[in-house]
């Protein structure tokens, strides 16, 4: 298991550049200290029909925090955590904001980077500081197994290898800037019955090891945000 915090500052430290160079260096490896900043600015998509972000840090505590989750993963319960971060006075509240933002448009965390201006739009009426924006990677080893092999594909009982790496992204909800990033990332092994290739048992993309991840990602995650908070707060 690894667990990376990274706090992009306007100095020393330079910010997350292009969208792309971004989530490339968030998924070229295990390892997220290889999303060295870029560049010394951020960089906003222009989008046409909705206003452009001034992708300054603006940060405000207690803060409002919603939670984001790509296309491609499931919702995070931040629980007990939220709970305590509220009681600690640097956050006013963390709700999920998914029934505001269709994720159909954001399937994964460069869609988010590429349409920060039309997302933060959207869920403006809402009077957020921060949103965290929640995207999980999963790959599942798609050889056939044994009994795949012997049942001509009829049925699959084995034990899949798998890796998932959970990045949370922690953007300015007024102003599209990227405070920073933490991730968990997983190799293990996950238990597989299938007939007809559709899952009896022990779906890949909820498994044992995909759930840790997001456990200890979540478990991590105050941490991070007193990070953000000793950095940017006013």
């Amino acid at each position: 298991m690894k667990t990376t915090f990274r706090i992009t500052t306007t100095k020393g430290l330079a910010t997350i550049a292009t969208p792309a160079i971004a989530v490339l260096l968030l998924a070229s490896c295990g390892d997220y200290s290889t999303t060295t900043p870029v560049t010394t600015q951020q960089t906003m998509s222009k989008m046409a029909g909705y206003p452009m972000p001034s992708g300054r840090p603006a940060l405000r505590t207690p803060a409002a925090i919603g939670i984001f989750t790509t296309g491609r993963t499931d919702a995070l319960d931040f629980g007990n955590t939220a709970t305590d971060l509220t009681k600690s006075g640097n956050i006013r509240s963390m709700q999920s904001i998914n029934a505001f933002a269709s994720n159909n448009e954001y399937y994964q965390l460069n869609d988010v980077l590429v349409k920060r201006a039309k997302l933060l739009h959207d869920t403006k009426f809402l009077g957020l500081d921060i949103i965290l924006i929640c995207d999980q990677m999963t790959n599942t080893d798609g050889n056939l197994s044994l009994t795949q092999m012997a049942t001509l594909g009829i049925l699959d009982l084995s034990m899949k290898k798998q890796n998932t790496q959970l990045t949370v992204l922690c953007m300015d909800a007024r102003t599209g800037y990227i405070y920073g990033t933490m991730g968990q990332q997983e190799d293990g092994n996950a238990p597989r019955l299938a007939l007809f290739d559709n899952d009896v048992i022990g779906s890949t993309n909820r498994s044992h090891l995909v759930n840790t991840t997001r456990r200890d990602a979540v478990k991590q995650f105050p941490e991070f945000w007193n990070q953000v908070v000793a950095k940017y707060r006013k």
